[in-house]
C-alpha cells in the first residue's frame, strides 16, 4: 500500500511543539535617519535624452534600411541619422508649398517644446 506524503509541519525546536502563526507588533521609526530619494528609471531616462540623435528607434524594412546606408555612401553621410536629415531638409525644400513649409517648422518648434 502506498502512503500519502505527510505536509511538512515546522516544530518548535525547544520542546518540539508545532509553532503556530506569531502575531508582531509592528515598528514604526520615530523619525526617518535618511533621506530616501528615488535614482530609478527617472534619472536614467533624463541622462539618455541628453543625446538628441539617439532618443528614438525607427522600424524600416531591410529593404529600405539598405537603400537607407547606400544613399549615405553617395552623398558622404557617417550616420543613417545624418542621411535621414538630409532627406528631410531637401524635400522640405522642393515638394512642400511655403504654406507646408511653415506649418512644418511651426509643428517642429512646438515638439521640440515638449522635451
Amino acid at each position: 500500500m502506498v502512503e500519502k506524503p505527510q505536509p511538512l509541519i515546522r516544530r518548535n525546536n525547544s520542546n518540539g511543539n508545532k509553532t503556530d502563526l506569531q502575531v508582531r507588533k509592528r515598528v514604526v521609526p520615530s523619525k526617518p535617519t535618511t533621506n530616501i530619494t528615488s535614482t530609478g528609471k527617472s534619472k536614467l531616462k533624463k541622462e539618455s535624452s541628453d543625446f538628441e540623435n539617439q532618443q528614438k528607434n525607427i522600424k524600416v524594412s531591410a529593404i529600405r534600411k539598405r537603400q537607407i546606408d547606400t544613399l549615405g555612401e553617395v552623398i558622404g553621410t557617417r550616420f543613417a541619422y545624418e542621411t535621414i536629415g538630409e532627406l528631410i531638409d531637401n524635400y522640405i525644400a522642393t515638394r512642400l508649398t511655403p504654406d507646408q513649409q511653415r506649418a512644418f517648422q511651426a509643428l517642429s518648434s512646438l515638439g521640440n517644446l515638449k522635451h
